[in-house]
């Protein structure tokens, strides 16, 4: 087992290995002459050298069957690996537009401290199949009967009846990133908190809390919404001719990342992020838009009020963050009952991609924080 001083060295001088062998500097050179870099990005040849072998060797897809739905779900966990100690899991849900590989630093920093993690693309992003509609709710019960499935085939070190409690024992650390942070907090209300394996929410740049312009009493902006969702190339044209055509310069890479330097592996994961932004489909962007569903931040505290209920609550924001600016989190601090609410850490010189902006900070202050100190 690794000391934490030594998860922290680790920490610090985290860096990315691609499958294909090459070197970031080769990567990134062969990014930076290209003519067009929405066409060469988009070069079948070129996957390899965004996919990272971290994530290709814990990587394992789930058919989850739901009621009304079925699907294919990318998963990262290293359950199955010799020498993981507890029955604590880090638990990593992505927000809109994202994957399991931006969690990269953060699940290699468990990793090291042979602690269990699953991470997991949500339905329609990165490499799980797509939906018709994405109702957040919907999305919420597949993350619960995703978990449940994948902690069945790895039982816990002290069985227990799993008709009572399908996680056998396990206790998870539940982290969600910006619109992961409202689907983290409708699956603890919806699913977990009457389980009581809720041991630690983190909240990793978590959007403003009430978004008004989504709620279903806009019925304009919900119709425009719908309008875009069955003719998504409306959003097509703005994405790839206004806005894509700027590469690293486009909006996805300019909201996400405050960094802006030579440095050989920051310039590597925006062109990660950059390959991720141009696969995401407009349909469903727009769809998640649709389905949203604002969490009942009262119901959500009188869940933590619960008899038994042991839970504490992390928040991290980035000071640079355009998207999920950092006076938002202000909201959370004045409900989310005191007891619960941890800390607050605020991230200086980053921006809502905090894991890739600044992964060396992110691991250091959730080695501190969350892992070396997940049990209460």
């Amino acid at each position: 087992m690794m000391s934490v001083g030594e998860n922290r060295e680790a920490a610090e001088s985290w860096t990315c290995e691609p499958l294909s062998g090459r070197s970031l500097d080769e990567i990134v050179q062969d990014a930076e002459n290209a003519a067009d870099l929405v066409t060469y990005i988009r070069k079948p040849d070129v996957n390899l050298d965004f996919r990272l072998k971290f994530i290709a060797n814990h990587e394992e897809f789930f058919d989850v069957q739901q009621s009304d739905r079925q699907s294919r779900i990318r998963t990262c966990h290293n359950l199955s690996d010799e020498g993981i100690r507890g029955d604590t899991v880090f638990l990593f849900v992505p927000g809109l537009a994202g994957n399991l590989e931006q969690f990269e630093p953060l699940l290699k920093l468990i990793d090291s401290d042979q602690k269990a993690f699953l991470a997991l693309d949500l339905p329609g992003f990165g490499h799980s199949s797509e939906w018709a509609d994405y109702p957040m709710l919907k999305v919420v019960e597949l993350i619960f009967v995703l978990v449940c499935d994948v902690l069945k085939k790895w039982p816990a070190a002290v069985p227990k009846d799993r008709e009572v409690n399908p996680f056998d024992n396990r206790k998870i650390v539940l982290t969600g990133h910006s619109m992961g942070c409202f689907l983290a907090c409708h699956l603890y209300e919806q699913h977990l908190a009457a389980l009581k394996v809720v041991e630690k929410m983190v909240l990793l740049t978590p959007p403003k809390a009430h978004i008004e312009q989504l709620s279903k009493d806009r019925h304009l902006i919900q119709w425009a919404l719908y309008g875009v969702f069955k003719l998504p190339w409306l959003f097509d044209i703005y994405r790839n001719k206004f806005d894509q055509v700027n590469g690293l310069k486009s909006s996805g890479i300019k909201q996400y990342f405050y960094q802006d330097n030579n440095d050989i592996k920051l310039k590597y994961r925006k062109l990660w992020q950059f390959k991720n932004n141009i696969n995401n489909k407009s349909r469903t962007i727009i769809g998640y838009l649709l389905g949203w569903k604002a969490v009942d931040w009262v119901g959500f505290n009188d869940m933590l009020a619960q008899k038994g209920m042991k839970q504490s609550i992390v928040i991290f924001g980035a000071e640079k963050d355009p998207i999920a600016p950092i006076k938002n989190l202000e909201y959370y601090e004045d409900t989310i009952k005191k007891q619960c609410l941890r800390k607050v850490i605020i991230l200086p010189d980053c921006s809502h991609n905090l894991c890739l902006d600044r992964p060396e900070l992110v691991c250091r202050k959730f080695q501190q924080e969350v892992v070396g100190n997940n049990s209460l």
